[in-house]
């Protein structure tokens, strides 16, 4: 869990944290990083990483659920929600490449927010969550080449074909 506090000196320190992460993903997968890799990389004491986050993988969490909270409130206003998803993500899309093995952490608080027990409703966000995580990943891993626009018509068709998608 990280344990930012509301004051700017906190925010500062845990952005560039942020920062130099993003840097190093560039060179290392996340499972080989360090918190010394972190810290050598922004200068900060392993105490301030410590004061801030308890691992590498709250550095993330604390930015994406910003980057999922910016989606929410936005999303709010849009009618075309799959056009928007796409739009979104793509501002993102190099961090979405940097961590496209962990892709699904990104997206499972937009897709579960309305958490069920009904089993349908179970396996059918399970089953979107594991198309839409594919789809970006894969377009982020192409650097974008499609607009949203053309990654929308791809995933409805993808979906419109959902019969043959589990056929072996």
């Amino acid at each position: 869990m990280y344990h930012i506090k509301n004051d700017l000196r906190s925010q500062k320190s845990a952005n560039r944290i942020y920062q130099s992460l993003r840097h190093i993903l560039k060179h290392k997968n996340l499972n080989d990083i360090t918190i010394t890799d972190i810290y050598n990389e922004c200068h900060i004491s392993r105490m301030t990483f410590y004061r801030l986050f308890d691992n590498i993988m709250d550095v993330l969490a604390y930015k994406l659920n910003f980057f999922v909270n910016q989606y929410n409130s936005l999303k709010k206003e849009e009618n075309d929600s799959l056009l928007f998803f796409f739009k979104y993500w793509n501002n993102h899309r190099d961090l979405i490449k940097l961590m496209a093995n962990d892709a699904d952490y990104i997206l499972k608080d937009i897709i579960f927010f309305n958490e069920t027990t009904d089993s349908f409703s179970i396996y059918f966000n399970t089953a979107k969550l594991a198309i839409l995580t594919s789809i970006l990943s894969k377009w982020s891993q192409r650097n974008g080449i499609e607009t949203p626009e053309e990654m929308k018509m791809i995933a409805i068709k993808i979906l419109s074909k959902g019969e043959n998608l589990i056929l072996i």
